[in-house]
């Protein structure tokens, strides 16, 4: 493994990101311990060696590091190492910082959701194997799980399963089962109503049903599930700022509004040529992705604003963020701004008041609001600056691995 300096050019990290990514040799298992190769160009690249070996020291704190053959150190334990590099000759130093994980193998992140209003604000990753992992209570909440939705406004739960089944309620711990569907593909949950896809695009809603969110044209709770009164639903995003509301896309790129102020029963065209929504973790409206490439805010009442909310995001794809080149960047006000220390990231995703980027690796980081642990770990932490990324913990503990936290070099 290889530890990348910011300053590094950009043709340089391309080829150290391929080395990286074609080592095998870097994990040698728990007992042999963990060894990493650790270049000095990149971390000195200032500095020209010629044919001469490097003359390399290494220094850490706590003695959880130590130097090894060839260049190699040995990690002899999990969790955050910072070390001191020393280049003999000339006397530069680089403070080195790694975060050891657990698993070589990284579960890819199928999706995240996360609650906005309501306190805890609550953070939830579905990994491939149909575990659900609940950051702040630091544990797995669901198994076998295909899909889920969490109310952005309150905590309100709906899961399928991977057997077709779909469970849904206010706590994870006492989900109900809800009867009468079938090929059931996606879910979603508002504020106490609920809503399914099927695979031929017929929406399904039950629960509350205040406002008349439901969009099926009924007026009252919902025992059964009812349709919604559209076609070839795709995507639904349901919350609660004053009243209950809901918006519906579908696969001809029109949006659709029910609920609100007005309890707007049957589902109301308010946009045309949407390719994409995103809720970006709020609970008050949702951005839609236009045919322009451009995002746009759609409120609580039904209202699409005129004007681009986002028209800076470069890759149209992530609302406020954008992606070039494995290096994330977001948006204060119109200026750009690199998420320091990633640079293989493939999604970026706001849930909970936090930011979420997912990384080629499985790993993923996380900057932001942490008073309810929405970056991991079972313990609160400060708010973590775009600066500082962090490493969001994995949430099995079978061998160790390495991914690199930050490099930061000193000045000569």
């Amino acid at each position: 493994e290889m530890i990348l300096a910011e300053e590094t050019d950009s043709e340089l990290r391309e080829m150290a990101q391929m080395e990286i990514l074609d080592s095998k040799e870097a994990i040698l298992g728990i007992e042999d311990e963990l060894k990493i190769l650790l270049l000095p160009c990149e971390i000195f690249p200032e500095l020209v060696y010629g044919d001469s070996d490097p003359l390399l020291t290494f220094k850490s704190s706590d003695n959880s590091v130590i130097l090894a053959e060839n260049g190699k150190l040995k990690i002899k334990s999990s969790g955050r190492v910072v070390l001191l590099a020393t280049d003999e000759r000339t006397g530069l130093t680089a403070e080195i910082t790694l975060y050891v994980t657990s698993d070589t193998s990284l579960l890819k992140v199928k999706k995240i959701e996360g609650n906005s209003n309501y306190s805890p604000h609550c953070s939830y990753i579905l990994y491939e194997d149909g575990r659900v992992y609940d950051l702040y209570n630091n544990k797995v909440q669901q198994e076998d799980v295909a899909d889920f939705s969490v109310g952005r406004y309150r905590r309100y739960y709906n899961v399928l399963k991977t057997d077709g089944t779909v469970m849904y309620g206010s706590s994870f711990s006492s989900l109900s089962t809800k009867t009468g569907l079938s090929d059931i593909e996606k879910v979603f949950a508002g504020t106490n109503t609920y809503f399914a896809i099927d695979k031929n695009g017929v929406c399904y809603a039950w629960g509350n049903n205040h406002n008349n969110c439901s969009g099926t044209g009924f007026t009252g709770s919902i025992s059964d599930p009812l349709k919604v009164n559209l076609t070839n639903v795709t995507e639904v995003y349901s919350s609660c700022s004053s009243n209950s509301f809901t918006y519906f896309l579908t696969a001809d790129g029109n949006l659709y509004y029910a609920g609100g102020g007005n309890s707007q029963a049957m589902p109301m065209l308010v946009a045309t040529d949407i390719k994409d929504v995103e809720s970006k973790g709020a609970y008050y409206g949702i951005c839609v992705l236009k045919e322009d490439g451009k995002w746009y805010w759609a409120d609580y009442s039904g209202t699409v604003n005129s004007s681009a909310a986002y028209s800076y995001d470069t890759d149209g794809k992530h609302p406020g963020y954008t992606i070039e080149n494995g290096i994330p960047y977001y948006y204060d006000s119109s200026t750009k701004r690199q998420i320091s220390g990633i640079y293989n990231a493939v999604d970026i995703v706001e849930r909970a008041h936090a930011t979420y980027i997912i990384c080629e690796d499985n790993t993923i980081w996380g900057y932001g609001n942490n008073s309810y642990r929405q970056l991991g770990g079972g313990s609160n932490l400060s708010d973590v600056s775009y600066t500082d990324a962090v490493i969001v913990p994995d949430f099995t503990y079978d061998r160790p691995s390495l991914s690199i936290e930050r490099t930061n070099k000193s000045s000569l």
